[in-house]
């Protein structure tokens, strides 16, 4: 599973999620506005630490690519043939 549908699927089971607590929740209507703004605190900050990691992730690919190109361009020296 590719980063994309991983967080295609986070969205869709956190609204499931939602969708679930608010229909089958025994909690008052205050109770309840907490528990969700608490839980979308959690979601947020998962997609912060997750956008973290792919930044991180980016970053180091680009690093690498750069320095491999950077080699790339480096001219080689031509061996005398005998």
């Amino acid at each position: 599973m590719n980063y994309k549908q991983a967080c295609w699927a986070f969205c869709a089971g956190f609204s499931a999620g939602v969708s679930a607590a608010v229909l089958f929740t025994p909690q008052s209507g205050a109770d309840l506005r907490r528990s969700i703004a608490k839980k979308a605190e959690q979601g947020k900050d998962s997609i912060r630490e997750h956008a973290g990691e792919l930044r991180d992730s980016a970053a180091g690919w680009l690093k690498r690519n750069r320095a491999s190109e950077s080699a790339s361009l480096v001219p080689q020296q031509s061996q005398p043939s005998m």
